[in-house]
């Protein structure tokens, strides 16, 4: 492993009598741990692996790794689907989605205190990162995810948006009829419950929070 990182302080008080002071202090922390080498000359090491999703340590990367597995698109990023059943084309095998550890995290804690009264306030933000959620991922069985209670159930699926297909010559043809689901509701329950669950990449977050760690 290499660990590179970088950590600036700034303090301040802004204002400061013999009744009031005000402290303030802003903070930036960056830090990343590539892994340079494994083990008997491996490219990568599972640490986790669901079958969809998992973290990796792989040589050239950053550790911790998320892979998952992902949608099949063309050339231009689109989706890309059976023209028969609607179902989207995912890999077999589990591709790279990010760092798992935040690229930067910006801190700020302030502090007033006037006479014998104080108040203080500790708060930061993290971004540049990414997380699996089993939860979410769970919730594809039951039907609870936002995403199936966003069009009614009761007519079937949804087409993709910025889904093709490819049609009998090879080229990939925009979709705008095919629905993904089927045009029932247990086609469409059978689709979350299979096929959609099963695409790791549905369950990958952006994992940029702002925190009020106290107050």
């Amino acid at each position: 492993l290499r660990n590179r990182g970088l950590e600036v302080d700034l303090g301040l008080t802004p204002i400061k009598t013999q009744d009031f002071v005000w402290d303030m202090k802003f903070s930036y922390n960056t830090n990343e741990t590539k892994i340079l080498s494994l083990a008997s000359g491996a490219d990568e090491v599972s640490i986790f692996n669901n079958g969809i999703a998992g973290i990796y340590a792989k040589v050239g990367e950053l550790f911790p790794l998320i892979k998952a597995t992902a949608y099949l698109r063309d050339s231009q990023g689109r989706i890309i689907i059976n023209q028969a059943t609607g179902d989207p084309y995912y890999t077999n095998n589990l591709v790279s989605m990010g760092r798992a550890t935040p690229k930067y995290t910006l801190g700020f804690n302030t502090n007033i205190k006037f006479k014998n009264f104080n108040a203080y306030a500790v708060m930061d933000y993290r971004t540049g990162h990414k997380f699996y959620s089993g939860t979410m991922q769970y919730f594809t069985f039951s039907g609870s995810l936002e995403q199936s209670a966003s069009f009614d159930r009761t007519q079937g699926g949804y087409v993709i948006p910025n889904s093709v297909y490819q049609d009998s010559s090879g080229n990939y043809v925009a979709n705008t009829s095919i629905k993904s689901g089927g045009d029932s509701y247990p086609s469409v329950v059978a689709y979350y419950g299979g096929t959609y669950r099963n695409i790791g990449e549905n369950f990958i977050l952006d994992a940029t929070a702002f925190k009020v760690r106290e107050l």
